[in-house]
């Protein structure tokens, strides 16, 4: 097919710069092989590119797509070709160009020779399906030259090239690449026809041939009628008559002349009186709207001539108009097409990029947000929707991992402007933050894990739902997943933004605390220090509304104790043989500790592992209480400090 494509485009021309008139059957009967078989390339592709599983309306794929109606455009372009079609359609007398000068018949002629050109033209578009069977025998050749080549040097076996071969046909083409490949292929072919179509209707340029060819024969009637015969001087004056009457029929004005001077030599039979047209007015015209002829004997000594002076005014305006409407048209397609082209890039290319920027972007000025970025997802089924949605999985996945201590790390990472974001350093200083620290812990966890054995996987993941799912819903979040602890936190703030809520300073604190008189001894001063230190900074009992943090929080904890006792995962477990001790029921026992103050948050680890925590021996007095609940017998244990803030 790609020979027979070849030859429809330029088979034609090379028969008319070529072969004799005798060749032309063969190339009819070539005319006639390409046709039928582009008919059966269209029925077969039909066949194996569409899909008709919801029927003949709704069909999808190849039938009744773009460049299905291109390639039957140029198969109904060959019919001018088939001389047996041409006849039947009428067609042969249309698409060739008539030779007659000045008839009707002759510019419709050159009319339909033009169609049939642009026509032919459609044939072009085979170029592109042979461009990329072109482009894709290049790459597969140049794959197997650098397998040949790897395997000269060692790197591969070389039974290995058939499989990496059978990788590289096995690739597909992006959706997206695909879609944009296509759709610039379309524009380019619909401007180039078009393009092909109107430029030429377009492009105004006047002939010369027929006042020449007329005025050449008004000066040969003029020679043969030199004898001055009263019935020669009769001839000469009714042939200037036709003369005068065809060049006024040229430009289809009745107020416009063509013809504006006419002077023929000998002056006899009165013939330049016969036509008033010696008295035209030519200052009105332009030096370039004017054009004479003149016709005379090479024999300076002979006295016929005919000289004409005609006014191309009116073919100048027309042919300005049609520059006019050229440069507008061409405009036009530039600045459609350069939209088109725009456009076509921002959706499938740039708007999904921005998008993704925009997500990434969100999620650096706030990483503990839960975005919704379905809104953004405007991209269709693409691979660019793939990456948007791997973008929302990782963030999701960096919020569970770094948990509310990791904020400044994700943020810092994610960032995608300023220095240094483009190195991944999730070792962050720490900062001072002020929380309600609680821990909780799984009683009797030893027995699970021996008698559970890998089932304690699922039975701490139960309970683990259930605390976090309590305490976030009371506005907690997880810090530390330690198997059967839970590290949970009700974050109050920075020191920075409570020393500014609250008016204290930690820096002044620190100062007047440690002002002593000169006669003060150094341990005196070193115990002053550490009782600073142990101080709290920011005194929480200001802050307004912790009172009501510290009560969700201690409601969060009461409501892990209320839902692990009637939770039917957990209470299936009352009655697992293997949980059972001296036949008696397994009751899931939980311990608390609560406790308010301050923490370092920051990264712990290195950049093989990093844990987003807090250190504090705040921290650990929560712990501590949690681990007391055992001794006292309770659930629940609470500090001093946090009775304080809840009243």
């Amino acid at each position: 097919m790609t020979v027979m494509a070849l030859y429809v485009l330029f088979g034609d021309w090379i028969r008319t710069l070529v072969f004799p008139p005798s060749a032309d059957s063969v190339f009819d009967m070539l005319n006639n092989i390409s046709f039928f078989l582009f008919i059966a390339e269209l029925i077969m592709n039909c066949w194996a590119k569409s899909d008709f599983s919801k029927g003949i309306f709704h069909v999808k794929g190849y039938m009744f797509n773009f460049f299905f109606w291109l390639d039957l455009l140029c198969i109904i372009s060959m019919i001018p070709d088939l001389d047996w079609m041409a006849n039947a359609f009428s067609l042969d007398s249309i698409l060739k160009q008539d030779s007659s000068v000045g008839t009707m018949a002759g510019k419709a002629g050159k009319i339909g020779a033009k169609a049939g050109r642009v026509v032919r033209m459609a044939r072009l578009v085979r170029l592109v399906k042979l461009y990329k069977i072109t482009a894709q025998r290049k790459r597969e050749r140049k794959m197997i030259e650098e397998l040949k080549r790897l395997v000269e040097h060692g790197q591969i076996d070389e039974n290995d090239i058939d499989i990496y071969l059978e990788r590289m046909s096995s690739q597909k083409q992006s959706k997206v690449g695909a879609e944009l490949s296509d759709i610039i292929t379309r524009r380019v072919i619909v401007a180039v026809l078009l393009m092909l179509l109107v430029v030429p209707m377009l492009s105004y340029s006047s002939s010369i041939d027929e006042e020449i060819i007329a005025t050449e024969y008004l000066y040969k009637i003029n020679i043969d009628a030199g004898s001055g015969n009263d019935t020669l001087c009769e001839y000469l004056l009714s042939s200037t008559q036709e003369y005068k009457d065809f060049m006024g029929s040229v430009l289809n004005s009745p107020n416009e002349s063509y013809l504006l001077q006419l002077n023929i030599t000998p002056d006899r039979c009165e013939i330049n009186n016969a036509f008033d047209l010696s008295n035209q007015e030519l200052s009105q015209y332009r030096e370039e709207e004017l054009r004479k002829l003149v016709f005379k004997s090479g024999d300076n000594n002979s006295p016929f001539g005919v000289e004409a002076l005609f006014t191309r005014k009116l073919l100048l305006k027309e042919e300005a108009m049609a520059g006019i409407y050229l440069t507008l048209f061409v405009v036009f397609m530039l600045v459609s097409l350069s939209t088109q082209f725009t456009g076509d890039a921002q959706k499938l290319v740039l708007a999904p990029i921005e998008s993704m920027m925009e997500m990434v972007n969100m999620v650096a000025d706030d990483p503990l947000e839960d975005y919704n970025f379905n809104d953004n997802a405007k991209v269709g089924d693409y691979e660019t929707r793939v990456v948007q949605i791997a973008i929302q999985k990782i963030t999701a996945l960096l919020r569970l991992g770094f948990g509310v201590a990791g904020a400044e790390i994700i943020s810092k990472n994610m960032a995608v402007e300023g220095e240094g974001c483009n190195i991944l350093d999730p070792m962050i200083p720490g900062k001072r933050v002020y929380a309600i620290f609680g821990f909780c812990d799984i009683h009797a966890f030893d027995l699970c894990t021996e008698k559970l054995e890998d089932e304690v996987m699922t039975f701490v993941n139960i309970v683990a739902r259930i605390v976090h799912d309590e305490v976030t819903r009371w506005g907690g979040l997880c810090n530390k997943n330690l198997g059967n602890a839970f590290l949970m936190v009700w974050r109050i703030g920075d020191e920075s933004s409570l020393e500014d809520l609250t008016g204290r300073r930690r820096r002044k604190s620190q100062r007047n605390s440690s002002i002593s008189s000169p006669s003060s001894s150094m341990m005196s001063r070193q115990s002053n220090r550490t009782s600073t230190r142990s101080n709290l900074a920011v005194d929480l009992r200001r802050i307004p509304g912790l009172d009501i943090v510290a009560d969700k929080a201690l409601i969060g904890f009461l409501r892990v104790l209320i839902e692990v006792n009637r939770d039917r995962q957990i209470l299936a477990y009352r009655s697992d043989k293997r949980l059972m001790v001296d036949s008696k029921e397994f009751l899931l026992r939980m311990g608390f500790g609560i406790h308010a103050g301050w923490a370092i948050e920051g990264a712990v680890g290195s950049l093989q592992k990093v844990d987003a925590t807090y250190l504090s021996p705040h921290v650990n007095m929560a712990a501590r209480m949690e681990a007391a609940t055992r001794q006292f017998g309770v659930p629940i244990l609470m500090t001093e400090r946090f009775v304080e803030v809840r009243t």
